[in-house]
């Protein structure tokens, strides 16, 4: 793991370019991830394994009301329910861009990208409350692009443009050495350990940049960080959930 995050940023330092630190809010809500498909002028939706192509929320009733046999038998939620959930609350987004008349350009800069998330539900809460549904968005991938994603700088001004809601982000420094980029990643590990789910989230995900000579930025690596806090939470929330779902076995 330590050489997956650090290889590109030596070799970086080494060839003495830069190197830019930022971090951002790991939201602690359910992961997704959004893309347009101009073949069929439909959007892709995926969370939780599962994938649904889907052009508008009248679409969207195809999967609301497909059940397999098996979810049939189990009584358990249908395997579409959150994927609905959310790409129902995405087309929302998108009516509201429409009416600022932001769509078409919207779907021309993102056609070929797909947009990374997390969905935040008053129903699905999990260890931070959060006071609305909504999608936090961080980070934007060029789906035909070896890079890992687009630069913290493009894609906030990105989601500011049209309006999407945009985890917290905080410019770190940047380190023209290794000893320097040491100290500072050592200080956002001590103070994302120290801070509370609630200022915080999850954690932070740490985003390193390369800086060339003429200015172009690329990130070349990711961290994610975790708040103590966060962990024994979490911890106990896997404990009492193993607890509660065997309970009746035990009785």
């Amino acid at each position: 793991m330590y050489n997956r995050v650090m290889n590109k940023v030596v070799d970086a330092l080494n060839k003495g370019r830069k190197i830019v630190i930022n971090r951002s809010e790991k939201a602690n809500g359910e992961n997704l991830q959004i893309a347009y498909e101009s073949w069929t002028g439909r959007w892709i939706v995926a969370s939780k394994n599962v994938t649904i192509l889907v052009k508008d929320l009248n679409e969207l009733s195809y999967y609301n009301d497909f059940k397999t046999e098996k979810d049939k038998e189990s009584n358990e939620t249908d395997r579409f329910h959150y994927v609905c959930m959310f790409a129902t609350r995405w087309f929302k987004i998108l009516e509201t861009m429409k009416e600022k008349n932001l769509y078409s350009e919207f779907i021309e800069i993102v056609d070929g990208f797909t947009l990374v998330g997390e969905h935040l539900d008053l129903e699905l809460q999990h260890i931070k409350l959060y006071p609305e549904n909504d999608i936090h968005f961080y980070s934007i991938v060029d789906n035909y692009s070896d890079k890992i994603c687009e630069t913290v700088e493009y894609t906030k001004n990105l989601f500011n443009k049209f309006g999407l809601k945009l985890v917290n982000v905080n410019y770190v420094d940047t380190v023209d050495n290794l000893q320097d980029f040491y100290h500072k990643l050592e200080e956002v590990y001590l103070y994302v350990l120290r801070a509370s789910v609630e200022l915080e989230g999850e954690g932070n995900v740490v985003y390193i940049s390369m800086l060339e000579e003429d200015k172009h930025e690329e990130v070349i690596s990711l961290a994610k960080l975790k708040t103590f806090e966060y962990r024994v939470l979490r911890k106990l929330r896997e404990k009492l959930k193993t607890y509660y779902k065997n309970i009746g076995k035990f009785a």
